[in-house]
């Protein structure tokens, strides 16, 4: 893909500046009856995967330990286990 001055970028980082794309890993959560929405601040943009317990603390790489954070609150995550509750207080 190109931008409008013809510089080559592959499709997943034009997918992923794009604030309505939904990543793979997110769609399952939603099949399975999520809200497309981030569970912490509503957010329907830069929707993200994470693990409610993180995979450096022993969480499991699997959909029963995901949640849809948008891309900002997944990153005042990071790799701390903390109750969305508290998750809000750290994104106010």
């Amino acid at each position: 893909m190109h931008d409008d001055k013809g510089n080559w970028f592959p499709n997943e980082l034009v997918e992923e500046s794009n604030p309505n794309y939904i990543p793979k890993r997110v769609q399952v959560l939603i099949d399975n009856g999520s809200k497309a929405e981030c569970k912490c601040c509503y957010s329907k943009e830069y929707l993200t995967f994470d693990h409610v317990n993180p995979t450096s603390k022993g969480g499991k790489d699997d959909n029963n330990n995901g949640q849809i954070l948008c891309s900002r609150c997944n990153s005042i995550k990071s790799n701390k286990f903390i109750s969305i509750k508290k998750l809000r207080k750290l994104v106010k």
